[in-house]
């Protein structure tokens, strides 16, 4: 009478999310039967389910008979630590028995759990199935649930050849995280989610597999109880117990009738009564085996979720192994594809040729200057739209909106009449200059011309208004704003000689070109040197990048 109340409860439930339990069952049954259609000639479908389960460090809630003395009460003296500590054990069942027996069991405890000195003895006792990790949590996040997919490929890959592994998971957000997908579709296993709040119903390990197995888990956990003095028993010992407990449950038994039960098999021939009376529906079910369209898939998704129906799909597509032609029907076609296997249309990117994982470095290595032009956006990083494997580098960023920058404040210069200020304070410098190469000596005028502007820009810089200073000392401006930043000295000093040498290239120019261009010369220069120290930095783009065009227009 409870499991009927429970069990329409649960129903209730799903109702008032918009879902039927009908529904979601039909549509997870419809993605697993368009799944087993598309497994290749040749091979048969391996059903795989892995779920997470809580393992709490005291297993002393275990049913059975004690005595005790009169006036004593029966009680067990835990700590309230040891009742809260929990670790993960990620299970994996399938099908195939030969199978099962290589399948990845993994235990995962944060770093308070398992110290540094007992991980390497704890790791070194643990059976060749089953992997230990340490880490910060014992939750499972997107990238642990990836790397037990990629261990899982390793541990499938000899069974790969008549086999096409089809993994149930429940619709965690961590389990359809695009890591997780990208892990798929490179061990080439399909992935299908347990729609949400059913897997109470339909999920094997839920249903036929973690309760047992929390049973033999307690029961060998009270045995090493006995076993110790004191009746304390630590992490290693329930490592011993949940190894025990992996052995005599996930190993030992056939797990297809499970699959079978709850309609994980082609066109669901042997689902349960149970799971038929609570979709209240009847035998023989008649699920299509087409692709399910995104309609049908969000049913098996959360609520407001973002179905990646395009990643799944790609995924069933027939891999193309491409095999050199001879020699003598080279001339024709250089390649020949199988019989049987049709040609993906588009482009495949190449294969990366680096091994191993993609390290932060690894991928900074792998950037490149390549892009493709998309049109006229605002902002000047979206001038070109970079590819998912080739992004520009930090460098290279500063170098274009550098340039992108100076020809902006070139146009500006001209229409907001910036170019009187700097058109002033060239006249000037190159006035005295002239004056005095006509009475000291050339060597003495050369170094006049080269240095007097900054020191004119500094007396300039300390009587004038700030906004006439900014104007007058163009590259004055950007060396002090350098020096009094908190940029490394080094740094500082390298920029700063960067503009002195841009005022001495606008001083050597200034008897050949028109001081107009001269001044626009040294506004491109110093507001390429502006921008470039406020990218290397990683200044808010939201900041301002031409002082010298906005103070011009507030002097004017």
């Amino acid at each position: 009478m409870f499991d009927s109340q429970a069990r329409f409860a649960r129903a209730r439930v799903l109702r008032a999310r918009g879902d039927t339990p009908h529904s979601q069952a039909f549509a997870a049954w419809h993605w697993w039967n368009h799944c087993c259609d598309r497994v290749p000639s040749g091979k048969v479908p391996l059903r795989i389910n892995l779920d997470e389960t809580a393992l709490c460090l005291f297993q002393g809630h275990a049913k059975g008979n004690i005595f005790i003395g009169k006036g004593h009460k029966a009680k067990q003296n835990v700590a309230r630590s040891t009742t809260r500590t929990h670790l993960t054990h990620v299970g994996l069942i399938c099908d195939d028995p030969l199978v099962q027996a290589v399948l990845p069991q993994v235990i995962i405890a944060n770093e308070k759990t398992i110290t540094v000195a007992q991980f390497a003895h704890l790791r070194s006792r643990c059976p060749p199935n089953v992997r230990l990790l340490r880490a910060r949590s014992a939750w499972v996040d997107a990238k642990t649930c990836a790397q037990i997919v990629r261990w899982l490929g390793a541990a499938l890959k000899p069974f790969m050849v008549d086999r096409q592994p089809i993994l149930l998971l429940d619709a965690c957000k961590a389990h359809y995280n695009a890591l997780v997908l990208t892990a798929c579709a490179t061990v080439r296993v399909w992935p299908v989610l347990v729609p949400a709040k059913m897997t109470w119903l339909l999920q094997p390990l839920d249903t036929h597999g973690f309760a047992a197995y929390k049973i033999h888990l307690q029961k060998a956990y009270q045995q090493a109880r006995i076993r110790t003095a004191d009746g304390s028993v630590g992490v290693a010992e329930l490592l011993e117990s949940a190894y025990a407990a992996i052995h005599h449950v996930l190993e030992l038994r056939d797990w297809g009738p499970s699959f079978d039960h709850n309609g994980f098999r082609a066109s669901q021939v042997g689902v349960s009564g149970k799971v038929l009376a609570t979709l209240q529906v009847e035998a023989p079910l008649t699920i299509p085996s087409t692709r399910p369209t995104d309609e049908t898939l969000k049913a098996c998704f959360p609520k407001r979720a973002r179905v990646p129906s395009a990643r799944l799909w790609r995924m069933l597509e027939p891999r193309v192994v491409a095999v050199a032609a001879s020699s003598s029907s080279s001339s024709s076609s250089g390649l020949a594809l199988p019989v049987g296997v049709p040609l993906l249309a588009g482009p495949r990117r190449a294969a990366p040729s680096y091994r191993g994982p993609v390290t932060r470095s690894r991928s900074r290595s792998m950037r490149g200057v390549v892009g493709v032009h998309r049109g006229w956006p605002c902002a000047a990083r979206d001038w070109l739209r970079v590819s998912r494997r080739v992004s520009f580098g930090p460098l290279s960023w500063c170098i274009i909106e550098s340039g992108l920058y100076g020809c902006l404040s070139a146009c500006l210069s001209v229409c907001l009449s910036v170019c009187l200020s700097a058109f002033l304070s060239f006249c000037l410098s190159v006035f005295l200059s002239v004056c005095l190469s006509a009475c000291l000596p050339v060597f003495l005028s050369f170094c006049l011309s080269v240095f007097l502007p900054a020191c004119l820009s500094a007396c300039l810089f300390a009587c004038l208004p700030v906004c006439q200073s900014a104007c007058l000392s163009v590259c004055l401006s950007v060396c002090l704003s350098v020096c009094l930043s908190v940029c490394p000295v080094c740094v500082s000093v390298f920029l700063s000689v960067l503009s002195v040498l841009s005022v001495y290239l606008a001083v050597c120019l200034s008897p050949c070109l028109p001081v107009c261009l001269c001044a626009w010369l040294s506004v491109c220069l110093s507001v390429r040197l502006s921008v470039a120290y406020q990218h290397l930095y990683h200044y808010p783009s939201f900041v301002s990048p031409l002082p010298s065009a906005s103070c011009g227009w507030l002097l004017i």
